[in-house]
């Protein structure tokens, strides 16, 4: 049996609740060992009450779990009994975290003022959860808790409530918190900063991203705080991303490509590509795939000067966003890149002439195969054979080239293209090649076409 219960604050869980499908392990005790004879607890919160009244601690976590679907503000006040089981209190915090009503907020808050320790930290967490408003007084009493992880616990929590209390009391104790809690204050004046910038506040969310960088907090709050810096002002926070992506230090440049593919704003492309000729040959690369992730932009002049020219781990890397992202426009610069006498550059250059998306492409190919000589036709005739196109013409002229790769490529690529109705020119080279060089080659194409055929008797 499937079901589904959306939480407060768009959580999902509990998405299959077969049996078998179950918890393997919580709250010290594995529950699996109740296979096969695991009672039928798939509907019924009566029943399933029955069960945490009098079961089994291993049938009560099943009822919990169960409740979670079923269970209503009925059953509420004996799941809240489980809050303070060091077995139970997991499993009764996943029943409370899914019952849709009030009472489940209220129950959790109750709890806050007897348990201590883990059970304490648990079920704060839940009250995150669930981003229970009505909380935001329990969880800032509990900042200055003794307990390093309660008060963390609470900090985190109330930056998924998000509110303007939430807010204000976290940037309130971002500089006076202790140490060894600040950084959970940080992590919750995050959450707050992109609950704002989620709703459009980014002036308001700025300022708070800002406010923790500025803080005595551990790096990685300030790297999640300069994204959120960056990407709340938009185009303006390109400044900061250009910063970024120039730090020595490896996890601030990874967070500038990670923004680069994200941040908004017109023009923003054509500007962080600027940086691609400024920055060593391996970290040009990166910025020049991630400059190509982003889409619904025309592709940055100074991809296409580094596709041409330029160390090769930034050449490869645009010839690749220039198969991904181009049309037809970019067919002449890979052709030319193709028939390069670096085997690599050419390689990729065939894998991004083959990858090329539009409706003139194949036309433009087939158009530049006609007149094309050398390394070039060579090239044009390898890609013809990779999205099939029809040049039979141009592919029998090629049979009669000097170079001898030339015509394998163009049998390779008859092989691969040619109709029914032309088959004749791949007989004619198989029984009676030109060069008895080709005859092999002839012969694997005309294989090739055959198997291709429509009408195989024919």
């Amino acid at each position: 049996m499937t079901k589904t219960r959306i939480l407060f604050g768009g959580v999902v869980v509990l998405a299959s609740l077969a049996w078998q499908a179950g918890v393997g392990r919580a709250g010290g005790f594995d529950s699996s060992a109740l296979y096969p004879d695991a009672p039928d607890y798939t509907t019924g919160e009566d029943k399933l009450l029955e069960t945490l009244k009098s079961g089994e601690p291993a049938k009560k976590a099943v009822a919990c779990k169960q409740l979670a679907i079923h269970g209503t503000k009925k059953c509420v006040p004996e799941v809240a009994k489980l809050l303070g089981d060091k077995e139970l209190s997991s499993w009764a915090r996943i029943a409370l975290e899914a019952i849709p009503d009030a009472s489940a907020d209220e129950a959790l808050r109750q709890a806050c003022e007897t348990l201590d320790g883990q059970l304490l930290v648990g079920t704060i967490n839940s009250i995150g959860v669930r981003r229970d408003a009505d909380a935001v007084g329990v969880l800032t009493k509990r900042l200055k808790h003794k307990d390093a992880e309660v008060a963390s616990a609470a900090a985190v929590a109330l930056g998924h409530i998000g509110n303007d209390e939430a807010t204000k009391t976290l940037r309130a104790q971002l500089k006076s918190a202790p140490e060894k809690v600040r950084s959970a204050v940080a992590e919750g004046c995050v959450y707050c900063a992109e609950r704002l910038l989620n709703d459009g506040k980014t002036k308001e969310a700025a300022a708070i991203y800002d406010q923790v960088r500025e803080a005595n907090v551990p790096q990685q709050r300030k790297i999640e705080a300069t994204r959120g810096s960056i990407v709340s002002r938009g185009a303006a926070g390109i400044p900061l991303l250009v910063e970024q992506l120039n730090s020595p230090d490896k996890p601030k440049f990874s967070l500038g490509l990670q923004t680069t593919r994200e941040l908004k704003g017109n023009n923003v492309a054509e500007l962080l590509a600027g940086q691609v000729g400024r920055l060593p040959a391996e970290r040009a690369a990166l910025l020049i795939t991630a400059l190509g992730d982003r889409q619904g932009e025309p592709i940055p002049a100074a991809i296409v000067v580094a596709a041409r020219k330029g160390d090769r781990p930034a050449r490869l890397a645009a010839i690749a966003v220039l198969g991904r992202r181009g049309d037809s426009g970019q067919v002449a610069p890979l052709v030319l890149m193709a028939a390069e006498a670096d085997q690599e550059i050419a390689k990729a250059a065939r894998a991004a002439l083959s990858n090329l998306q539009g409706e003139k492409v194949n036309a433009t190919l087939a158009e530049r195969l006609a007149n094309a000589s050398g390394a070039e036709l060579r090239a044009l005739a390898e890609v013809a054979a990779e999205r099939r196109i029809e040049a039979t013409a141009a592919l029998t002229k090629a049979l009669s080239d000097a170079d001898a790769s030339v015509r394998k490529a163009a049998l390779a690529a008859l092989g691969a293209t040619v109709s029914q109705k032309d088959l004749n020119v791949l007989v004619d080279e198989a029984i009676s090649p030109k060069r008895a060089d080709d005859a092999e080659a002839a012969w694997q194409a005309l294989k090739a076409a055959a198997v291709r055929m429509p009408n195989r008797e024919a």
